[in-house]
């Protein structure tokens, strides 16, 4: 990276600079006339959990930050919709996080109350096939004895809840689809249940075994017989808010990443922000957001790089929040198929119509598994599936959305053959490597308190390679 004339001095931790005229700078190759450099220990490309998470703790270990995010707030997959005629929120997003001390400890820190998390009152779950539009009642079964057989195939494999640092060879059962895995085990009683709890990760009868094991672990099992935590006032994305509040002119909105470029120099980031374009030179940089080629396209990658990232592919997960569906407030409706092993449905698919809370709006979930199935398609067959889906005591059904997200690209994976070739390996073999440091749910699971630990994990690193 080639600067001329920079004008901006580094001293314990904070940035100067200069910015009344227009500086020169080249960047992979690329020149850029920037309106103001900044100058940080760490950058972190991303604002969700993890990305929030780092620039907290690294501020209050006294290290200077610099926050790039694409969006116009913190928080990434945690959404919240306050409804205007009561007032109430909804998270549509994240809403339950698990009973850590580090966790207590994150909300205490940002003044965030926590409280036990619960369903709505007086609200009956049946299960419904969408594609019939028909209520069904599944098949008989010991959901508690198959849960307990569950736990004790997820406690064979306890490094799944730190991470993906796999053992080689990669145990056979963990490469399994998820159905064989279940049929493996006779765990039928809980499969219909595992597909609701699992949302976002994949099909059973595609995906390996060890991304639900990583979603349905044992700490969920636990919280499954105390309960969650969530915020008292649920509100999830008041923690995020008030980490906004934190890190102030730190974090910079609506940013778009034009170049990256890391060298023995240091670390050397590009973004525009409307018409205005910034650089951002740090020591360490921290990649927080979803390792697809997409969205590393500005990135200087390295083949070891590319050759991992490469093989990703992704699910999406669109949740929503719909009105006027007809269907009864005492109502929500879980998603099966009788007509396919173990009654649960083949993506794309609903998961589920859950009641919030307030009248006339109800929580919307969806998964499609080809990335090729666009925001439309997705919305048309909701809509649909709502409108026609028969449920006693039903309304007028003209079903409308009041607001949608899909959290694409949202669960990457690898084949089995892929993990069994030691792709994670090599994935973690690029922590530290040229200044950079990898971290949210693709190095973990899509749970915001088992990321946070692998942060948590991973910063003492990023602070030793910062002396």
């Amino acid at each position: 990276m080639l600067l001329s004339l920079l004008p901006f001095i580094a001293l314990g931790g904070s940035s100067f600079f200069v910015s009344a005229a227009p500086t020169w700078c080249e960047v992979n190759g690329h020149k850029y006339n920037v309106d103001q450099v900044i100058t940080k220990d760490v950058s972190i490309i991303g604002g969700g959990s993890s990305g929030t998470y780092s620039a907290i703790h690294l501020r209050d270990a006294g290290k200077s930050v610099a926050v790039i995010e694409q969006l116009d707030r913190l928080g990434g997959h945690c959404q919240t919709y306050i409804d205007p005629a009561t007032g109430f929120p909804i998270d549509y997003g994240v809403e339950i996080f698990h009973h850590f001390d580090f966790v207590t400890n994150y909300f205490a820190r940002l003044n965030v109350s926590l409280t036990t998390s619960g369903s709505v009152p007086g609200v009956t779950e049946v299960y419904a096939d969408f594609l019939t539009s028909k209520l069904v009642t599944p098949s008989a079964g010991d959901f508690a004895a198959a849960l307990s057989t569950y736990a004790e195939q997820v406690a064979k494999y306890p490094y799944l809840n730190y991470g993906f640092d796999l053992p080689h060879p990669v145990p056979e059962d963990l490469l399994l689809t998820f159905i064989d895995f279940a049929k493996k085990y006779n765990l039928s009683a809980l499969m219909p249940f595992a597909w609701i709890f699992t949302q976002g990760v994949g099909d059973f009868r595609e995906t390996p075994a060890i991304y639900f094991l990583k979603s349905f672990g044992p700490d969920d099992i636990s919280d499954l017989q105390t309960g969650f935590l969530t915020t008292a006032l649920h509100d999830n994305s008041l923690l995020y808010l008030s980490a906004q509040a934190v890190l102030g002119s730190d974090v910079f909105y609506n940013s778009i990443i034009l170049d990256v470029e890391r060298s023995h120099d240091g670390v050397s980031i590009i973004i525009k922000q409307g018409t205005k374009f910034t650089l951002i030179k740090s020591s360490q940089l921290i990649v927080a957001i979803q390792p697809t080629l997409s969205n590393l396209a500005p990135f200087d990658l390295a083949d070891s790089e590319e050759h991992v990232f490469k093989k990703f592919k992704y699910t999406q997960y669109f949740t929503s929040i719909i009105k006027n569906s007809g269907i009864p407030s005492n109502t929500s409706l879980s998603a099966i198929d009788p007509s396919l092993e173990f009654s649960v449905p083949s993506p794309p698919s609903l998961y589920s119509i859950v009641q919030t809370g307030i009248p006339n709006l109800q929580l919307a979930f969806y998964l499609a598994t080809n990335k090729s199935t666009t925001d439309s398609e997705i919305e048309s067959t909701i809509l649909s599936q709502v409108k026609n889906i028969q449920v006693p005591g039903k309304g007028v059904s003209e079903p409308e959305f009041v607001v949608t997200s899909n959290h694409k690209p949202f669960t990457l994976q690898v084949s089995a053959d892929d993990i069994r070739d030691g792709f994670y390996g090599r994935l973690y073999g690029l922590q530290g490597t040229r200044r950079t440091w990898w971290v949210g749910a693709t190095l973990h699971t899509h749970d915001s308190s088992l990321i946070w630990r692998f942060v948590e994990g991973l910063l003492p690193n990023v602070a030793e390679a910062l002396k």
